[in-house]
């Protein structure tokens, strides 16, 4: 019996020792992990409560993400804009100071001298298709600038452009010589009175503004201006930004909207060379009957070759003003979309640090407290060590 019995005592002990050297490890990991546990199952009542703050704080994490590159998005837009409207601003000045006053075209006047007539002081032209310092400065300004709008327009975040809707892979515009030459082709008809292909002022105008050939068959479509395929088309698509389970924010900025679009036409048509010079030109020594050498804009006189040139200049500069309005109107809807993704975002913060409360709660071990346990446990395990190493050891000696 003696012998069970010391069997016995000898399993209880080796049993208390595992258990006693479970807890010592348990501890030992919590102190080097922070952490109570490595599994979740070790949470016990808690581990309900600690996913579903695990999953909360993920899609959180997630959406916080979207806000944050979408907002890098928006603030490159805006400043593409904001640059894209002081150049338009610049532009608008200088077309609005230029005078209107004289000829802005060097050479002679041309008389009418109709043999039948006995009113030969009608002016209907000069001598000379160079314009002056005035005018060439304007031209100037316009095709200096118009790379530099280009480059806007064409804007990049990464290797996604800007202001290409969700076909953000293509580039808006590839260059200006589609514009140019669609220009170039609209004023030619435009100065050839008397050819089929020609178009009134007013035809002019109204197809400078408009970009739909179903509206005006001598509208500067999209493709004329050169957009991609998928603007030109209308299939580029929105761009979305989802900052929530059941809310996503559309903060497309089109590069054919008209704020870009209507200045490209109006830079397009004061540098171009065809709309210049202002009156015919004939060659010297003039005789009654002759064509001119260079077309000037339409009319029989200098007055009305003005009156027409002027029309479509003042419309250029109206247009121009309007389109820097429709700019500000991009910027104002970027702006609010970025300003309730902050808002949104510094909400999620908030929530972000209650869910890390209560994750830290019932997954962050006490590690003042684990230090204490484990210290009492390293030295309750040591007695025992001594107490088992004393009993096994029994001798007279010992006892004495």
């Amino acid at each position: 019996m003696t012998g069970v019995s010391t069997l016995g005592q000898a399993l209880a002990q080796i049993e208390r020792f595992k258990n006693i050297q479970g807890t010592y490890s348990d501890l030992s990991t919590q102190l080097a992990t922070g952490k109570k546990t490595q599994k979740f199952s070790g949470l016990g009542p808690d581990i309900l409560s600690t996913q579903r703050a695990r999953a909360d704080l993920k899609s959180i994490n997630t959406y916080i993400n979207n806000i944050t590159n979408t907002e890098r998005r928006i603030t490159a837009s805006l400043t593409a804009l904001r640059e894209f409207k002081a150049q338009a601003e610049n532009f608008a000045e200088a077309l609005t100071t230029f005078t209107q006053q004289g000829t802005h075209q060097k050479g002679d006047v041309v008389l009418q001298d109709d043999p039948a007539s006995d009113n030969d002081s009608i002016a209907i032209g000069r001598t000379s298709a160079d314009i002056d310092t005035d005018f060439k400065n304007l031209q100037s300004l316009a095709t200096n600038i118009s790379d530099f709008m280009l480059d806007l327009v064409n804007s990049k975040d990464g290797d996604r452009y800007l202001f290409a809707g969700a076909d953000t892979r293509t580039k808006p515009i590839e260059s200006m010589d589609n514009l140019n030459a669609a220009i170039s082709a609209s004023l030619t008809n435009w100065k050839n009175e008397g050819s089929p292909s020609h178009i009134t002022t007013d035809a002019l105008i109204s197809g400078l503004r408009e970009s739909d050939n179903s509206v005006d068959p001598n509208a500067i479509t999209d493709t004329m201006v050169g957009y991609s395929a998928s603007i030109s088309a209308g299939t580029a698509g929105d761009i979305f930004a989802r900052i929530s389970d059941n809310t996503e924010l559309e903060y497309t900025t089109m590069a054919n909207e008209g704020g870009f679009r209507d200045i490209m036409v109006a830079i397009s048509v004061i540098s171009n060379e065809n709309f210049a010079p202002i009156m015919d030109v004939y060659q010297e020594p003039y005789t009654y009957g002759d064509n001119p050498v260079v077309n000037g804009a339409p009319g029989d006189t200098i007055e009305e070759q003005q009156d027409n040139f002027f029309a479509v200049y003042n419309d250029l500069s109206t247009m121009t003003v309007d389109a820097i309005d429709k700019i500000d109107e991009q910027i104002f809807a970027l702006e609010s979309v970025r300003a309730r993704m902050l808002q949104t975002q510094e909400n999620y913060q908030a929530d972000k640090n209650l869910l890390s409360d209560i994750i830290s709660e019932n997954e962050d071990a006490d590690i003042n407290q684990v230090a204490v346990q484990l210290n009492s446990l390293s030295v309750t395990l040591d007695a025992s060590f001594r107490v088992v190493s004393r009993l096994q050891d029994l001798s007279l000696v010992n006892f004495i």
